[in-house]
């Protein structure tokens, strides 16, 4: 399973977007990091604004951080609140 692949189906298990799930991760994973993500469709931009509601696990983390090292072993973030 690909990092795509699996932040779908784990949002989908939690009633998430994807989009928030990865934007909830790049917020747990670097909290003072700026992440802007564009749209040309309000409806987006209201549901990405809602990645800052979700709560993300500490498992949540782990499982998301073993998808990604898999496909790109030298672009984790370092820091985490978790």
């Amino acid at each position: 399973m690909n990092l795509a692949e699996m932040v779908k189906r784990l949002a989908e298990e939690k009633g998430w977007m994807p989009a928030q799930l990865a934007l909830a991760w790049i917020l747990a994973r670097e909290p003072d990091l700026v992440s802007i993500p564009g749209s040309r469709h309000a409806q987006k931009i209201e549901d990405n604004a809602g990645g800052t509601e979700v709560q993300i696990t500490a498992e949540d983390l782990r499982t998301i951080d073993q998808v990604f090292l898999l496909d790109n072993p030298a672009r984790l973030p370092r820091r985490s609140r978790h």
